[in-house]
């Protein structure tokens, strides 16, 4: 059975388009090439204020998430204060916070 952890790192920035997971995850691969193939690693979208006209407004609460085998960490917490360009727009990464994942008990019944 695989351990998995819970990244999530603070984004400093001012806005991103909507829709903007291919291009974090071609930043994300670009920086770290390594990453590109890296079995069970799952990334998600950076939160923020939609704005209604298709781009997210970047809060001090926005993060970035990512979830990944253990063994794999180290790999991520290079990402630490590195600027990405998530197309048009860049965005700053702060020091990570590390959550162990807990996986849902299975309802039997």
């Amino acid at each position: 059975m695989t351990n998995f952890i819970d990244l999530s790192f603070p984004v400093k920035g001012t806005v991103l388009n909507a829709d903007h997971n291919y291009y974090l995850y071609s930043a994300i691969a670009k920086e770290f090439p390594v990453l590109h193939n890296l079995p069970n690693l799952a990334i998600n979208a950076i939160s923020g204020k939609p704005d209604r006209e298709g781009k997210i407004l970047l809060i001090p609460g926005s993060k970035l998430w990512m979830r990944l085998p253990v063994e794999n960490i180290a790999h991520i917490y290079q990402l630490a204060g590195k600027t990405l360009r998530i197309g048009q727009y860049s965005i700053a990464l702060a020091k990570t916070l590390v959550q162990p994942w807990k996986r849902q008990p299975e309802i039997s019944g």
